[in-house]
């Protein structure tokens, strides 16, 4: 904390310091002013930045247990996402991270289904015979146009579609773009 700018060590403190608000300190640090613009290229190169030093910080301490560094950042319209862990023993237990890309995330009717709930609360859902029916929706990434105008980075695939999902390799950053 006793090296951060006075911004960096400001939003570290009036979020209590937690290990995510200290991490994202560390990231708006390499900023000379807090409301600086940075290009997707910088902000990614600020990531790998920010898990060097954390890294260099565990290891001047000593510290043995595996990190679990996944970080998501964005400034609107881009994202950086990490997919990193650190361990000295050699040993990586690493969280998941997974994309879809694709023109657009939609129902896929061929797998949407109806199932009798008997707690579907009355007026939330269709009555049936035996009791309420609730409507069980499944998604896909459709790719009818070729162009990949949707991007979704999240720590599990969301839908049951594995095809859909592309999992982020160990200490890796990836990044999505409104032009890629």
């Amino acid at each position: 904390l006793a090296t951060l700018k006075d911004f960096s060590f400001n939003y570290a403190i009036s979020n209590s310091c937690s290990d995510t608000a200290l991490a994202f300190a560390v990231f708006l640090d390499q900023l000379d002013e807090p409301d600086q613009q940075v290009s997707v290229m910088e902000m990614k190169d600020m990531m790998a930045k920010t898990i060097a030093i954390l890294c260099r910080v565990l290891d001047d301490h000593n510290i043995q247990e595996t990190s679990l560094l996944n970080f998501v950042v964005s400034d609107g319209s881009a994202v950086v996402a990490t997919r990193y862990s650190r361990s000295v023993t050699g040993s990586i237990n690493s969280c998941s991270l997974y994309f879809a890309a694709g023109s657009s995330f939609e129902v896929d009717k061929a797998n949407s289904h109806e199932v009798v709930n008997p707690d579907c609360p009355s007026g939330a859902c269709a009555h049936a015979e035996s009791g309420h029916m609730e409507k069980i929706q499944e998604y896909r990434m459709s790719h009818s146009d070729g162009h990949n105008g949707v991007v979704i980075i999240t720590s599990e695939p969301l839908t049951n579609a594995r095809a859909d999902w592309v999992p982020v390799p160990e200490n890796h950053i990836i990044v999505a773009t409104s032009d890629k």
